[in-house]
């Protein structure tokens, strides 16, 4: 995820410099750039797209066909590149086995959920965040030519239109693969937005000098008071199967038999545990590298899953 967090920002910076200056060395680095970006983290296609039709309202505003052309081609080119992967995720059917019903007020509350790790207020603060930078990027397209240059007002157009189809259409992805999410899932979402929301923000700091002191007094305030919350989450143990694997090194016998249940904490227990004491999961899973849910459907179908669990037991 934090590779393809670094990836978004590349491909965002570059799709402005292209749209900017459509010289053939940034269009090289934004094709680069997005196509690895997407291939890192699936989802990062959701935000290029959006990011294109940000593009694409900018080339239209413009009337430039060679920008909404360059856009194009760049959606299609990463679009493309991950066609060979088409037979597989079409072919998966073990999806039904963690889906859950899903609604935007979860994703909310979720999203929510996510922030605050930070602090309780954090959440208020990105409503607020949020809600004046769209206010600006309106503000700033609507003012008058002699108040606002072209420029400003395409890069008003280009992160108002990226905002607004990021939030719809990753929400859109969420209740389509109807998963039970985790913090893990906003955190591309959420970088995307920081960066838009900052240089939304920015917008204003550039003709408004007041502006520039409120944000910097702004970030000094979320720093000071996020920091603590930060630094613990940072310092909290995630999993103590390394703990449970270290001590069962020293414990058991080659009589015993090692039961782990359920049968997804078989993955980090593989890695952590270095003994010669057999063990296994619940349901067997042959497969211990990653999660393989349709290893595990296929035990579901069986008329008695757990037997061998049960004679080695």
């Amino acid at each position: 995820a934090g590779c393809g967090v670094v990836l978004l920002f590349l491909t965002l910076g570059f799709f402005w410099k292209a749209l900017q200056d459509p010289s053939p060395r940034h269009v090289a680095l934004l094709g680069i750039f997005s196509i690895l970006s997407v291939h890192c983290v699936y989802y990062n296609s959701i935000l290029l797209f959006a990011m294109g039709m940000g593009g694409i309202a900018v080339g239209l505003r413009q009337r430039d066909r060679r920008k909404v052309l360059m856009v194009l081609g760049i959606g299609t080119a990463a679009a493309v590149t991950l066609l060979p992967y088409w037979n597989i995720v079409s072919r998966t059917n073990w999806g039904v086995l963690i889906q859950a019903p899903f609604t935007v007020s979860k994703m909310i509350g979720k999203v929510r959920e996510t922030v605050e790790l930070a602090g309780s207020h954090v959440f208020w603060l990105w409503s607020a965040i949020l809600a004046s930078a769209i206010l600006a990027c309106l503000w700033r397209y609507f003012a008058k030519v002699g108040e606002s240059d072209f420029q400003t007002r395409d890069r008003a157009l280009f992160l108002l239109t990226t905002l607004a189809v990021a939030v719809v259409g990753y929400g859109t992805f969420l209740k389509v693969l109807s998963y039970p999410t985790q913090y893990w899932y906003y955190l591309a979402i959420l970088a995307m937005l920081a960066v838009l929301l900052d240089s939304a923000i920015q917008i204003l700091a550039e003709s408004m000098p007041a502006v520039r002191v409120i944000r910097l007094v702004g970030v000094l305030i979320i720093l000071s008071t996020t920091c603590l919350q930060t630094w613990n989450a940072v310092h909290t143990r995630m999993t103590n199967i390394d703990l449970s694997a270290s001590v069962l090194n020293k414990v058991t016998t080659a009589k015993d038999l090692i039961v782990v249940n359920p049968w997804f904490l078989g993955i980090s227990f593989d890695h952590y545990y270095k003994g010669t004491v057999p063990w296994v999961t619940v349901p067997p899973v042959a497969d211990r590298r990653f999660h393989r849910y349709d290893l595990f459907l296929e035990k579901m179908t069986e008329a008695y899953p757990l037997a061998s669990v049960h004679e080695k037991i």
